[in-house]
């Protein structure tokens, strides 16, 4: 259901510093860098500064940025591709990094020219352009981030796991997070490795007041998922509906806060600003309708004359 990655494979690239050695997965040669720029990329105007680098070579320490990555992903996958054109005499050539207008087509055509076959150089280079088009948060943020202040409202970008992992739970300590009612889930999220649930160092039981006029009171939690190197500016997603419908999807888990805030989210008022693309369209029929009505009009009133 959620998705952290920008590809469902082991990424390979080649290093552009001295350390490089021909192809390499990324989760084994890069780390994150230090959380002073991984706070820094999240603020409204040094993000600007940091251009995306929150990722270094394990070795030199050379700091690169996720499009660096993605770039990097792209020329490996589109050099197989080749081979296998050139032995199928067909396919295309394209310049990286990808221009925004290509970009654009190769998202939207993605579920209508290709099947899902990971094992398909040319399908995989469609699925990475898809999340870059639409999953990829912009490292310079949107007006939108800042709402709630000068840090990124959606906390991106976030720290990889791919490599290691952070806080490694066991069943048990989930079950400490999630309470009894929750059991099944606390085992299920024990199974996938990267998975952390997370709400700072220990649990926070809030109250949440019922209509009935009674109380609850439950542990915060989110889910975050395992997110591979060079993911870090990655929404997380559901990979079915982005390549069902070649849109952007956002997917959070976690207590029932998450689902007081989607309820509200869905039943906000956004009258005025989904009304004003409509409104411009609805103006331009309306005329055109009308200018062909007073035509069709014009045309009754030349015949009835004729016909006296």
């Amino acid at each position: 259901v959620m998705s952290a990655a920008q590809c469902e494979f082991e990424a390979e690239v080649t290093r552009n510093c001295p350390c490089g050695t021909g192809n390499e997965k990324v989760n084994e040669v890069y780390e994150n860098c230090d959380l002073e720029d991984l706070m820094k990329a999240r603020h409204d105007t040094i993000c600007r500064d940091i251009g995306g680098r929150v990722m270094q070579c394990k070795h030199c320490k050379q700091k690169v940025s996720t499009s660096d990555i993605t770039s990097a992903m792209l020329r490996t996958l589109h050099e197989m591709k080749s081979v296998a054109s050139q032995e199928n005499d067909s396919g295309a050539s394209f310049a990286i990094p990808v221009s925004r207008e290509w970009l654009d087509i190769a998202a939207y055509r993605t579920i209508y020219d290709h099947n899902v076959d990971e094992g398909d150089p040319d399908a995989q280079l469609r699925f990475i352009l898809l999340n870059e088009r639409f999953n990829q948060h912009l490292v310079t943020h949107m007006r939108s981030c800042f709402k709630k202040g000068c840090f990124c409202r959606f906390l991106l970008p976030n720290l990889a796991t791919g490599g290691y992992i952070i806080d490694a739970l066991h069943e048990s300590d989930y079950k400490e997070w999630l309470e009894e009612e929750h059991e099944d889930l606390a085992k299920e999220l024990a199974k996938n490795e990267g998975t952390r649930v997370y709400e700072g160092k220990t649990p926070k039981p809030v109250e949440r007041h019922k209509l009935d006029g009674g109380i609850d009171k439950e542990n915060r939690f989110c889910v975050e998922i395992e997110r591979p190197q060079g993911c870090q500016f990655m929404n997380t997603h559901n990979v079915t509906l982005s390549r069902m419908f070649t849109c952007n999807t956002n997917v959070a888990a976690g207590d029932s806060g998450q689902t007081f805030y989607q309820t509200l989210y869905e039943c906000k008022n956004t009258q005025n600003d989904d009304r004003e693309s409509r409104d411009i369209v609805a103006k331009n029929v309306i005329r055109r309708l009308i200018r062909e009505q007073d035509k069709c009009e014009e045309r009754r009133r030349a015949g009835e004359e004729e016909d006296e």
